[in-house]
C-alpha cells in the first residue's frame, strides 16, 4: 500500500462523496498546501489539512471547517448563487431526495479557480484532474469567514471534470453552487455524466437555484411528449405522451391508447409495427402495451428492475423487441436476441437503442454521447469526443443501415456512417427540449419536442404537430 493510500484510509470514513476518487486527492492537497507537516509529522492527510489547510490552526479535526467540504458560493459572493470572478465550473455531483428540491435531485457545482501560470499543470493526480501549483491560482485557503464553524474556501485541489473541459488546468475549489436544475442547463460547458452522493442532499445554505415550471400551452400533450413513431411507408407519424395518449398525423390510423387510464409508470418510448397497422408503448417499469397488429412478445413489468426503462427497439420483422434500462441493462423478448449490455460499465445513463438492419445486433447510446455496438451492429463513431453541450436523448438507424443518427436534448443531430445530416432544430427550438427522432423511408427524419412540436428535415414530410 502506498503512502497516499495509507494516508487516505482514515479520510474515506469521513467523506462519502469523494469515495474512491478521494484516494490521493486530499493527500495531494496536503502535500501541496502543507508539505512539511504532511511528510515529516505523523498522521494522515486529513489531519494535515485540519492543522494547515483549514487556514486556522485552532480548528480541531471535528470542526465544520475540517469536514472536507467547500463552502457555498452565495456565502462568499454577496448572496449570489454563481461562481465568483476568476473561477470556472469544473464539475458537479448530485444528491437524491433533497427536500430543498421538492424531494427531487439536488446538484452541487464546484467552482475551481483559474490559473495564472502553468507551473504544476500536466501533473495528474489519482482523480484524473490537472491542477496548477497553489501559488498560481492566487487563492488563500481558509475557513469561510475565518470561522471554524464554516466550511472551507479555496482549499481543495479536486475536480470531477464534467464541465468546461477546454480549461485543462485549474486551481483549487473556491466554493460550490447549489441547484435544483441540471448543471448543463446552467452552464453550457457542462456534460451530463453523473456522480452521486445523496448523503449531501440536506446540506443547507441560504441559496438555491430553482427554475419555475414553464407554463405549458399545449393542451394536446400537456408538454409530456414521450416519443414519435412512423412506419416504413412514412405516410405519417404518431406522437405518444408519458400518460399514454396517442395522437395520429398524416394518413395513419388510430389504434387506441391509454388516455384516461391511471398508469403505474410513465410511457417512455413508442415503436411502430413494420406495416404501420399498430404500435407499441413501453413504460419505465418495463410494461409493454400493444395496439392494432403490434405483436406482444412479453414485458418486464413486475420484475422489480434495478433501473427504469429508457428506450425500446423493434426487430425488423416486428416479432420481438429490446427494452433498455438507464443502467445499461438490456431485456430481450420474442425473436430479439441478447447480444450484451452496458450494465455496470458506464457512469452515465443509457438513453437510446436501435436494431441493426438484420436484427442480429443493436446500438446503445448514453447521455454523454457514447455509442456502443453489439452483435452484428457496426460502430461508426459517436458524439462523445465532441463533448456535447447537452445530454444525448436517442439514436436511430440510418435508412441505408450502415450508420445512425444521434439526437441531443436541445435539438443537435449528429450523423455517422452513411447517415445524412439534413438539418437540426438547434436554432429553431422553443422552450421545450427534444425527446425523439424518427427516420423516413428516404433521406430525412422528424424530430419531436416535449411540447409536441415536430420538426421535419430532408424528404420527411411535415404532417403537423401537437404543440
Amino acid at each position: 500500500m502506498t503512502l497516499v493510500e495509507r494516508s487516505s484510509a482514515f479520510l474515506e470514513r469521513h467523506l462519502s462523496r469523494r469515495s474512491f476518487l478521494v484516494r490521493g486527492t486530499f493527500a495531494a492537497t496536503a502535500l501541496a498546501v502543507s508539505p512539511k507537516r504532511y511528510v515529516l509529522e505523523p498522521g494522515t492527510a486529513y489531519e494535515a489539512l485540519c492543522g494547515g489547510a483549514c487556514g486556522n490552526p485552532n480548528c480541531g479535526c471535528g470542526s465544520t471547517c475540517c469536514q472536507g467540504y467547500s463552502t457555498f458560493c452565495c456565502t462568499v459572493n454577496g448572496g449570489r448563487n454563481f461562481c465568483p470572478e476568476g473561477s470556472v465550473v469544473g464539475g458537479w455531483w448530485a444528491a437524491k431526495d433533497s427536500s430543498f428540491c421538492g424531494n427531487g435531485t439536488r446538484y452541487y457545482l464546484d467552482c475551481n479557480g483559474t490559473c495564472h501560470c502553468e507551473t504544476g499543470c500536466g501533473s495528474y493526480y489519482s482523480n484524473g484532474g490537472t491542477f496548477c501549483d497553489p501559488a498560481c491560482d492566487g487563492l488563500h485557503c481558509h475557513c469561510e469567514a475565518d470561522n471554524c464553524n464554516h466550511w472551507v474556501e479555496s482549499c481543495f485541489q479536486f475536480r470531477y471534470g464534467q464541465c468546461n473541459t477546454h480549461v485543462g488546468c485549474t486551481g483549487r475549489i473556491i466554493c460550490r453552487m447549489v441547484s435544483c436544475v441540471e448543471p448543463w442547463k446552467l452552464d453550457i460547458g457542462c456534460g451530463s455524466s453523473y456522480m452521486w452522493d445523496s448523503s449531501t442532499a440536506e446540506m443547507n445554505a441560504p441559496c438555491n437555484t430553482r427554475v419555475p415550471a414553464v407554463p405549458c400551452d399545449s393542451t394536446a400533450t400537456r408538454c409530456e411528449t414521450a416519443g414519435l413513431a412512423s412506419p416504413p411507408t412514412g405516410h405519417g407519424y404518431w406522437i405518444a405522451t408519458s400518460y399514454g395518449k396517442v395522437i395520429r398525423f398524416g394518413s395513419l390510423a388510430f389504434h387506441g391508447d391509454l388516455a384516461g387510464h391511471t398508469l403505474p409508470s410513465p410511457i417512455v418510448a413508442m415503436q411502430s409495427s413494420p406495416d404501420g397497422g399498430g404500435y407499441f408503448l413501453a413504460a419505465a417499469d418495463g410494461a409493454v402495451y400493444h395496439f392494432g397488429d403490434a405483436v406482444f412478445a412479453g414485458s418486464a413489468a413486475g420484475e422489480h428492475l434495478p433501473a427504469p426503462v429508457t428506450a425500446m427497439a423493434l426487430t425488423p420483422a416486428g416479432d420481438g423487441y429490446w427494452l433498455v434500462l438507464a443502467d445499461g441493462g438490456v431485456h430481450s423478448f420474442g425473436s430479439a436476441s441478447f447480444h450484451g449490455s452496458l450494465r455496470g460499465e458506464t457512469g452515465t445513463r443509457v438513453v437510446g437503442v436501435d436494431s441493426s438492419p438484420t436484427g442480429g445486433g443493436y446500438w446503445l447510446v448514453t447521455e454523454s454521447g457514447s455509442v456502443h455496438a453489439f452483435g452484428d451492429a457496426r460502430w461508426h463513431g459517436s458524439p462523445f469526443g465532441l463533448h456535447p453541450a447537452h445530454p444525448v436523448v436517442g439514436i436511430r438507424r440510418s435508412q441505408g443501415g450502415a450508420g445512425y443518427l444521434v439526437l441531443g436534448e436541445r435539438g443537435a443531430v449528429w450523423a455517422f456512417g452513411d447517415a445524412v445530416d439534413c438539418g437540426q432544430p438547434l436554432d429553431r427550438l422553443g422552450r421545450y427540449d427534444t425527446v425523439s427522432l424518427e427516420t423516413c423511408p428516404k433521406k430525412g427524419y422528424w424530430v419531436v419536442a416535449r411540447d409536441g412540436a415536430v420538426y421535419s428535415y430532408g424528404d420527411a414530410f411535415y404532417h403537423g404537430g401537437a404543440n
